[in-house]
């Protein structure tokens, strides 16, 4: 039985796996039943070379997916969870902005409640004053919309135990996912709970949702609200 599957999705981060990979290796010396899923999400660079020779000589529970055509940050993700095992899963990024140990915390925090309506999520600490105004705007509007509190939408991880995958009906394949999964735990009476994180700065590899520049948090918030937009009326909470 795995306690724990970890889903990270990967889109060209070659760069940061390496580092990404020792990281990992250190948390599997717990004593922790851990299953960790990386799925090169149609990457184009040499992600997918160098998971498959990781995978020949690693000693632990690792599945590789290799998909082959991007169709989304969500899409690598539900990909993930497709095949997980895990009475509990979480999922983080690759990009080395995010601390994969945040991901340990979070279980720690879901064990001590020993209830499975609890999600576990992150939330961002010593930011800018820009991000921290953007993501407080966003929360604020969905707030408003949907009746209900939601906070730092795309901080992570997120970690939920497996019941909660049979109510993500037609989720979002791009990063809308955050979202959907929060507002499927709101919906459905789970308790949400954050642990501190800290996002730090990318070494390597280009951002690909809100991170980064300007207009790629502009991007990220359009696509958000268009996602709200379009779903307002089945989110009635």
């Amino acid at each position: 039985m795995i306690d724990l599957s970890i889903i990270i999705p990967s889109y060209n981060e070659y760069d940061n796996l390496k580092n990404l990979i020792i990281k990992i290796e250190k948390i599997f010396l717990s004593k922790l039943n851990i299953e960790l899923i990386l799925v090169n999400n149609g990457s184009t660079d040499n992600t997918k070379k160098f998971l498959e020779k990781y995978l020949e000589i690693s000693k632990f529970n690792i599945v590789c997916l290799n998909l082959k055509k991007n169709e989304g940050y969500g899409n690598g993700i539900l990909q993930g969870i497709r095949v997980s095992k895990g009475e509990v899963i979480a999922w983080t990024h690759a990009d080395m902005q995010c601390d994969i140990n945040d991901v340990l915390l979070a279980y720690e925090k879901y064990c001590k409640y020993n209830n499975s309506n609890i999600l576990v999520k992150g939330k961002r600490m010593g930011r800018s004053f820009l991000d921290y105004f953007l993501t407080l705007g966003m929360g604020f509007i969905c707030t408003i919309i949907f009746q209900t509190k939601i906070s730092d939408i795309n901080a992570q991880p997120k970690l939920f135990s497996r019941k909660i995958v049979s109510l993500l009906s037609n989720a979002p394949k791009d990063f809308s996912l955050d979202l959907h999964l929060l507002l499927t735990a709101k919906k459905n009476e789970f308790i949400i709970e954050e642990i501190p994180v800290y996002f730090k700065k990318r070494l390597a590899g280009i951002s690909k949702g809100g991170g980064g520049n300007l207009l790629n948090k502009f991007k990220l918030i359009k696509r958000t609200l268009v996602y709200i937009i379009n779903t307002r009326k089945k989110w009635k909470l």
